[in-house]
């Protein structure tokens, strides 16, 4: 899930895909350097949310903004998964 100055949204995105009935899967959260507080609302929604069974979370920055591609390029890098799903965090 690449994430650039989505404070507004990214809570409620993050809730979504971990209140999901499937468990067996990895989320990666990439920020794409968000100048807002992103960053914080990502780890501290992550950090309330119960994720029971298989599922883990990973948070993953970029220290300056790279553009979506960027993003999504490091999430596929990143991914440990045989199967991966884009979502969109906006």
């Amino acid at each position: 899930m690449p994430i650039y100055n989505g404070r507004e949204f990214v809570a409620r995105a993050l809730r979504s895909v971990l209140d999901q009935d499937y468990k067996n899967f990895e989320l990666l959260v990439i920020d794409d350097g968000s100048t807002d507080d992103s960053v914080n609302t990502i780890i501290d929604t992550l950090a309330a949310s119960p994720r029971p069974g298989s599922v883990s979370a990973r948070l993953i920055q970029h220290s300056e903004n790279l553009g979506y591609g960027a993003a999504t390029n490091t999430g596929l890098r990143e991914a440990r998964g045989d199967w991966i799903p884009f979502v969109e965090g906006l």
